[in-house]
């Protein structure tokens, strides 16, 4: 049984919706590609004005904001006293650049069926096919990108890749009975 607070999570994520997707638009709006550094922004100017971006959109939320000379923001429900418990996230707000490839400005939300995505059409042995593409790609643990194959008709899943550095290091194919994977050529698979 799932604890009552995923259930109040899950109501105030839906009826925050609109303004939780302005904020990511917000977000997403800004070219935070690592740039020259300067005063006040260590890793350009890209990054800096998301930074700011990110810390106006905590404020507005009421959340005491901080940025330690554009290094690093946090922003906070207040005061923490010493010894106190609190919880944590980390994120980023930079981006890798561009690159080719695009159907549509990279710095503009496009929603989907209520999902935040990069889509494409194309074919996937012969069945047309809705190709989504998540980049999770990092300038420290190299290019990291999740595609999965859904099946234009009905949406149901044929396959999914995971690559790093352009080698697909995952592949998993779905069918209308069973879950199969392949995890590498060494032989690591089920």
């Amino acid at each position: 049984m799932l604890d009552s607070r995923w259930a109040s999570i899950d109501a105030f994520a839906e009826n925050n919706r609109d303004n939780i997707l302005r904020d990511i638009t917000r977000l997403v709006a800004v070219p935070s590609v690592e740039g020259t550094p300067e005063p006040g922004a260590p890793f350009g100017k890209g990054p800096r004005a998301a930074l700011d971006k990110a810390l106006e959109i905590a404020a507005e939320l009421g959340l005491d904001t901080h940025n330690a000379e554009g290094y690093i923001g946090w922003a906070q429900t207040g005061p923490i006293a010493d010894g106190q418990k609190y919880l944590a996230t980390i994120t980023h707000t930079d981006v890798v650049p561009e690159g080719n490839g695009w159907d549509a400005d990279p710095y503009t939300v496009r929603v989907r069926d209520g999902w935040l995505l990069e889509e494409n059409e194309e074919a996937w042995n012969d069945v047309p096919c809705r190709r989504l593409t998540v980049d999770q790609s990092g300038t420290q643990n190299g290019k990291i990108v999740s595609t999965v194959w859904l099946r234009q008709e009905d949406g149901t899943p044929l396959r999914g890749e995971i690559s790093v550095e352009g080698e697909i290091i995952l592949t998993a194919e779905f069918t209308s009975f069973a879950f199969y994977d392949t995890i590498d050529e060494q032989g690591n698979a089920p």
